[in-house]
């Protein structure tokens, strides 16, 4: 939930992000839509697959907390000690982005 926070520093976006100095070009550009600034998660349901994987159902939510996209599913991988949004969870929601683009970091995204 804090990775989809408005109020989440693109820096610290990327700390939070599985690979996230490679994708922080795509965050920095992503926090400057007006789409980002009234959008968030809410997370609604984690089953831990292993010790560093789990999958993660969540609804992306507007800013008053009305689902837009509910029931979506993604992976969180626990890497350098934090679980982190999965890199390619972001590239699929990029991917749903009216008009957006997919980031190029996304070609190796696991």
């Amino acid at each position: 939930e804090k990775f989809f926070s408005a109020s989440t520093p693109a820096a610290e976006k990327v700390k939070l992000l599985q690979n996230g100095s490679s994708f922080s070009t795509a965050i920095s550009a992503f926090t400057k839509l007006p789409l980002a600034s009234g959008i968030g998660a809410k997370v609604t349901k984690v089953v831990v697959n292993s010790p560093t994987t789990a999958t993660v159902t969540f609804n992306i939510v507007s800013t008053g907390g009305s689902s837009l996209l509910s029931g979506q599913t993604g992976k969180s991988v626990l890497q350098d000690g934090t679980w982190k949004v999965g890199d390619a969870s972001l590239c699929a929601l990029f991917k749903l982005i009216p008009g957006g683009s997919v980031p190029s970091a996304c070609s190796s995204a696991g």
